[in-house]
């Protein structure tokens, strides 16, 4: 490898990965070739064939490779098909792919020209196919299959010895222009940093296909345009233009006053971060090659609050659920009793506004089709995402003052109910009909201990349905001897 170092053996746009011919070990920690720790030939097949498995992985990022084959050549010149894999996307998510190339140039050019205010943020998703085939690892007689042609195409691989893969992805990939803070963003752009990012996420698969554990999360990892051998805890691939360290296999810290110590927190938080929450609108119309939405595999692609794949101060899954909550994003499904063909999309949002979905608790003693009758609007996500976001409002704003409010309480119930009573007779016939446990509902949060203020619980609340069948307003109902006659919660 001396000649590396020579820069007229080398031309602009060639980079050379040399793969590590020795075992990892505490004695040989530098990959440095030593007695009885060098590799055999099978050793190094079955880097081959490992590697084939993570090159599918490999192309999601990478804008000018389409292709990545292995292959292994004998003395005698026949050709072994260790793996291969391709990327291939309909000419439409070709085209979007093209364009954000274009137009990332164009803010590229921007930034060397000093155009800094005219700079913008460039957001695309699109889905691409990979396929191939890969060598099973197996035993140490068995050999990759031998092929007397180079034409790949017709390669006749057993059973045995490979096996086809195919799988769709969706792709999110950002410019972050107007995202970064300018003088960070300068800084980075004088250290050859652009302020780019993206996720990518694995598509559905068809019910009938899928399996019990088809969509089961599945942690994704970190890649800087190429893997990285770091889990990202997060149900999608991390991608980003990081500061990485000298070995290109961790992210690069500083605790000093570096110019680039802010960077890669900035690049997760305020770059991929948007990329993901556009990934997730994107999803809701993605369906599977037989035309059906996968609501499990939707709300699998949900993060859980906890950042333990990145750094303490990489709160990804927390700026998303943020992100998501201030904009209204209507990412929740509605809960629709009977289902319709059209699918509802209802807003996170922090306000109860009419868009908003409300998390329905499974274990609640009214039935959701009660609910649903009286108009309030419930969302089919898993009340699991209520807690996310919950936790990510107590992580990043810690204001007590300003809870989440997106689960069925008894308090949220009685103020729809409030809301209904100037369209009460639209209403009256479910209200009477469920009358006895919506009224054990709303009684479920008084505090025993407490004196119980019964016209402060059920002032303006339409659950009072006199003997003329009259359904009305509580205002002045029970006096505390009569309390008795309420149903009481278990």
């Amino acid at each position: 490898f001396a000649q590396m170092s020579s820069p007229q053996k080398w031309k602009d746009g060639y980079v050379l990965f040399r793969l590590p011919l020795t075992r990892e070990s505490t004695e040989c920690p530098a990959s440095q070739l030593k007695e009885g720790n060098r590799t055999t030939k099978w050793n190094l097949q079955k880097n081959l064939i490992e590697f084939s498995s993570e090159a599918a992985h490999t192309l999601l990022f990478l804008n000018s490779v389409k292709r990545i084959s292995i292959f292994e050549i004998s003395v005698d010149g026949k050709c072994s098909v260790i793996g291969s894999c391709h990327v291939e996307a309909s000419q439409q998510d070709q085209q979007k792919c093209s364009d954000f190339a274009q137009r990332v140039r164009e803010e590229k050019r921007k930034l060397k020209e000093n155009q800094a205010s005219t700079l913008q943020s460039v957001q695309s998703v699109y889905q691409v196919e990979i396929s191939g085939i890969q060598t099973e690892l197996s035993h140490t007689e068995t050999a990759p299959a031998q092929l007397s042609t180079r034409q790949l195409s017709s390669a006749r691989l057993t059973q045995q010895t490979s096996t086809r893969i195919s799988s769709s992805w969706i792709i999110s990939k950002r410019f972050g222009g107007r995202d970064i803070e300018p003088n960070l963003l300068a800084t980075g752009f004088k250290h050859s940093f652009l302020p780019l990012g993206g996720v990518a996420a694995q598509g559905p698969k068809p019910p009938q296909r899928a399996g019990v554990f088809a969509h089961r999360p599945q942690e994704g990892k970190v890649f800087c345009y190429l893997p990285l051998p770091k889990s990202s805890c997060l149900p999608v691939h991390v991608n980003g233009h990081f500061w990485l360290n000298d070995s290109r296999r961790e992210l690069q810290f500083s605790d000093s006053e570096h110019p680039l110590k802010d960077w890669n927190r900035s690049v997760c938080n305020d770059v991929i971060c948007k990329a993901y929450a556009e990934l997730l609108m994107y999803c809701r119309d993605v369906k599977t090659d037989k035309g059906d939405f996968v609501q499990e595999w939707y709300y699998k692609l949900y993060p859980k609050c906890s950042s333990a794949g990145l750094p303490k101060d990489f709160l990804l899954p927390e700026h998303l659920y943020c992100l998501l909550l201030d904009h209204g994003a209507n990412v929740l499904l509605a809960l629709q009793d009977p289902p319709q063909a059209c699918a509802q999309w209802l807003a996170l949002t922090n306000s109860d506004g009419p868009a908003k979905g409300w998390f329905y608790h499974e274990h609640c003693e009214l039935k959701h089709g009660t609910l649903l009758k009286l108009g309030m609007k419930l969302t089919a996500a898993p009340l699991t995402l209520a807690g996310n976001i919950e936790a990510s409002l107590h992580k990043l704003r810690n204001d007590s003052k300003e809870t989440y409010t997106g689960r069925v309480t008894p308090a949220v119930l009685k103020d729809h109910l409030k809301a209904l009573c100037l369209s009460l007779e639209t209403y009256k016939a479910d209200i009477v009909m469920a009358i006895i446990p919506l009224l054990a509902y709303c009684l479920t949060d008084v505090k025993k201990e407490e004196p119980v203020q019964w016209k402060k619980i059920f002032k303006g609340v339409p659950l009072m349905l006199t003997q003329d069948d009259e359904l009305r307003e509580m205002c002045e109902v029970f006096r505390d001897e009569y309390a008795g006659l309420l149903p009481q919660c278990k």
